[in-house]
């Protein structure tokens, strides 16, 4: 589970956006905090499974969408 600065470093997105996002994908019920087990000051973040669901229905959706251009 990644911490909230891993998700805008790998995001490319600065750490203000990246909570932006965040909060959002959270009030959604998308994303939760969970504490590190090693690290008592450390959160991780961890989709939910509504969000693994809708990650999932995305990536398929793109696939979907890259076979049509290919036509």
């Amino acid at each position: 589970m990644p911490t909230q600065q891993q998700v805008a470093d790998m995001s490319g997105a600065d750490r203000m956006m990246g909570s932006k996002v965040i909060r959002v994908l959270e009030e959604r019920g998308l994303l939760v905090w969970r504490p590190d087990p090693a690290d008592a000051r450390v959160l991780r973040i961890e989709m939910t499974a509504a969000g693994m669901e809708l990650a999932r229905k995305g990536g398929a959706d793109r696939g979907r969408h890259r076979s049509a251009d290919l036509r």
